[in-house]
């Protein structure tokens, strides 16, 4: 059995704070002379249906990708679970694959992997496991858990992996493309990867 890509829509987190980039906002910080964002819609676009940008700021621009731009319905950037249950009262799939707008190389076949995981475990969540660590935005998920979502924000809650423990939450073992998985998440890094 498989997921058939028209039941997967895509969440970019792309509405923190970049307290690590001097607040600048790292979804538009220019890699190989393209924004962080366009190298993940490059990535995942041909494996999902269609694509939310969870933003909130520099809006206009997020939207000249021509998807959805969705900002925090909680105040003070709230993290991205905070983006996640904004975003996911817009999809209309049955799943919904979750990255991060700073991981701008992911394999063409992210979703299917993640898919596979999450079918044979008959889980709820599928995250992947790199080989040194869990990326747990880096997932796939039912769209049904965004009631539960909502629940464990409003008890003031944010931490991701706390809140994927209370479901069938499984790693997906993507080590054999362990360096796929950066995330630029520092001015230094992004020196050192330029």
């Amino acid at each position: 059995m498989k997921i058939d890509r028209k039941n997967i829509s895509a969440i970019i987190l792309a509405g923190g704070q970049g307290s690590r980039f001097q607040h600048r906002d790292k979804g538009l910080i220019l890699w190989q002379e393209q924004p962080l964002v366009s190298h993940v819609i490059n990535q995942i676009r041909e494996q999902v249906s269609d694509i939310v940008i969870s933003c909130n700021r520099n809006i206009e621009q997020y939207q000249q990708y021509g998807y959805p731009c969705i900002s925090d319905q909680l105040a003070d950037y709230q993290g991205p679970l905070a983006g996640i249950a904004s975003c996911l009262p817009h999809i209309k799939t049955e799943y919904c694959l979750v990255c991060p707008c700073d991981s701008p190389i992911l394999p063409k076949d992210l979703v299917t992997r993640l898919a596979d995981t999450l079918l044979s475990s008959d889980g709820d969540i599928s995250y992947v496991d790199d080989g040194e660590q869990g990326q747990y935005l880096l997932c796939l998920m039912k769209t049904s858990l965004a009631a539960s979502l909502q629940a464990y924000l409003r008890q003031g809650e944010r931490r991701v992996r706390a809140w994927q423990q209370q479901h069938v939450a499984h790693a997906a073992d993507l080590s054999d493309l362990k360096g796929q998985f950066f995330n630029i998440n520092s001015p230094e890094l992004l020196d050192q990867l330029r």
